[in-house]
């Protein structure tokens, strides 16, 4: 079963007031952080939109929005399941995206934290119904999941979002940047 693994990078990065690709985090961007904890698990990785960074291919963001730049990664047919995860969750790990790829359940649908729509899993099936709820006009990340999984404390930690300056504050704090 191939896996792919998918950086979703093409919003606009407002509430940050940079590209949160290349915040730096611990050392390191946020976007080669999640490319680290992607390369432990995946066959392959994939940009979803953004500046290409002549690593991994990218898939064109078409701009409405983040459910339809996964609906173009279903499109490709590069893998038998995907892994999406955001550019500005900095702390994730492979250990939380196991335990995703490992309760992988419908044939058509995703598998998420309860508390955040990324990290998710979908397997290829799920394009038909993607598909469906884009032309019903759903734009939101959510609606892919069919199943959810309560975060342990540590998973919780590892899908933070990185959106605000604050946010990246918050992470000094905690002894991160």
């Amino acid at each position: 079963m191939r896996t792919v693994g998918a950086i979703l990078q093409g919003g606009r990065s407002t509430r940050m007031g940079v590209d949160k690709a290349f915040v730096v985090v611990d050392r390191v961007t946020m976007r080669a952080s999640v490319r680290a904890a992607l390369a432990m698990i995946c066959d392959g990785i994939v940009q979803l939109g953004g500046p290409g960074d002549g690593i991994d291919p990218v898939v064109a963001d078409p701009g409405d929005g983040p459910l339809l730049a996964v609906l173009e990664l279903l499109r490709t047919g590069l893998g038998d399941r995907y892994v999406v995860v955001a550019v500005d969750q900095p702390l994730l790990d492979a250990a939380t995206l196991g335990r995703l790829l490992e309760l992988t359940l419908d044939d058509d649908g995703g598998v998420c934290f309860a508390d955040e729509p990324l990290p998710c899993v979908l397997p290829a099936g799920a394009r038909a119904r993607v598909e469906a709820l884009a032309r019903a006009g759903e734009r939101r990340l959510r609606a892919l999941a069919t199943t959810t999984l309560a975060p342990t404390p540590a998973e919780r930690r590892a899908i933070v979002n990185v959106n605000t300056a604050a946010d990246l504050a918050r992470l000094a704090g905690a002894g991160h940047v």
